[in-house]
C-alpha cells in the first residue's frame, strides 16, 4: 500500500466493580459514548455501548465508570474499546504522486485531509476509507475507529482500480471496488475470508470535492457506503470503463447503506443514458 493511516482502539487492563481501567484510548470526557467491540463476533457490530459517567487518572490508563452497566463484557484482550466521541490525532496527505500501489491510501483514522495528490494506476482503490483491515487476526484487529471528518480535495485520479477486489480486504463486498470508496466491514465465516460488508453507518462527515477522475477500470469512481453526512461535490468524472459500443459499464457514483449524502455540481463526462444511470442510490439509502 502507498500510505496507511490508522488510529487504534484500546483494551481493558483492570476492572474493579463497575470501574474499568482502559489503555490506549486517551482520557474520555463525561458524556462520551464508548463502544466495545469483539473482533471475532460474526455480526461485526458493537458488543456494547455505554456513556462515560466519570474518568480519572493519566490519559495513558484512565479509570472509567459508566452510566449504564456493561453486562457480559470481559475485561481482557478479547474486547476492543473505542471512544466514539474522541477525535483522532489528525493527518494530512498532500502534494504527492502515489502510483502502482495496491491501495493508494488505506485510511482507518479521523480528522484529516487528502489534497493536491496524483493517484496513478493503483490496482485497487486509490483511496479506501474503512474501519479495519486485520479481521483475519484478532490479535491485530483494531475495530472501532471509523473514518470521520475526512476531506478529499483537489486530487487527480488517473487509471486506477485495474485489478479485481483483494479478498483479504474486501471479501464478499465487491462494492468496495472503486477509485474512492468508504465502507464498514466485519468478519466473514465463509470464503473468501475474512470480510463482509455490514449495514452499520459508521463512516461520517466525508467530503470528496474538486477532484478529477480520468479513467478507471473496475467498479465506480466514487462509492459512498456505510456512511452518514457525506458530500460529493464539484468533481469531474471522465473516461469510465465502457462496453465495445462506448456505453459505460456502470454508474460513476454509488450510494449504498448511507444517509445524508449530498451529490451536486459534478461534471460527468460519458455516455450514460440518464443521471440515474450515472449516479446509483440503493433503496436502503
Amino acid at each position: 500500500d502507498g500510505i496507511i493511516v490508522k488510529t487504534r482502539s484500546g483494551v481493558c487492563t483492570r476492572q474493579v466493580g463497575e470501574s474499568y481501567t482502559l489503555s490506549g484510548i486517551g482520557l474520555p470526557r463525561p458524556g462520551d459514548v464508548m463502544r466495545v467491540w469483539t473482533p471475532t463476533a460474526t455480526s461485526g457490530l458493537p458488543a456494547a455501548s455505554a456513556t462515560v459517567l466519570s474518568a480519572a487518572g493519566p490519559a495513558s490508563a484512565p479509570t472509567v465508570s459508566f452510566a449504564e452497566p456493561l453486562d457480559g463484557i470481559a475485561c481482557d484482550a478479547t474486547s476492543l474499546w473505542a471512544n466514539d466521541n474522541l477525535t483522532g490525532p489528525g493527518f494530512r496527505i498532500a502534494d504527492s504522486t502515489i502510483a502502482s500501489r495496491r491501495f493508494g491510501v488505506l485510511c482507518m483514522a479521523r480528522d484529516g485531509v487528502i489534497e493536491h495528490n496524483a493517484f496513478v494506476d493503483n490496482p485497487a482503490a486509490a483511496v479506501l476509507l474503512i474501519n479495519d483491515d486485520d479481521y483475519d487476526d484478532p490479535k491485530e484487529a483494531r475495530m472501532g475507529w471509523m473514518p470521520r471528518n475526512v476531506t478529499i480535495v483537489h486530487n487527480a485520479f488517473v487509471n486506477n482500480s485495474r485489478c479485481a477486489t483483494d479478498p483479504w480486504h474486501t471479501g464478499t463486498a465487491p462494492s468496495l471496488l472503486g477509485v474512492v470508496a468508504t465502507a464498514v466491514v466485519g468478519p466473514h465465516a465463509g470464503q473468501p475470508a475474512p470480510f463482509r460488508r455490514l449495514t452499520y453507518r459508521g463512516v461520517r462527515r466525508v467530503t470528496v470535492a474538486d477532484n478529477r477522475f480520468d479513467g478507471w477500470f473496475r467498479g465506480l469512481a466514487i462509492s459512498v457506503g456505510n456512511a452518514a453526512s457525506a458530500a460529493v461535490r464539484d468533481n469531474t468524472i471522465a473516461n469510465p470503463p465502457t462496453s465495445s459500443s462506448g456505453v459505460p459499464l456502470g454508474a460513476a457514483v454509488a450510494v449504498c447503506e448511507a444517509d445524508g449524502v449530498a451529490i451536486d455540481g459534478n461534471a460527468l463526462v460519458g455516455r450514460w443514458s440518464s443521471v440515474a444511470a450515472a449516479v446509483s442510490v440503493d433503496a436502503r439509502s
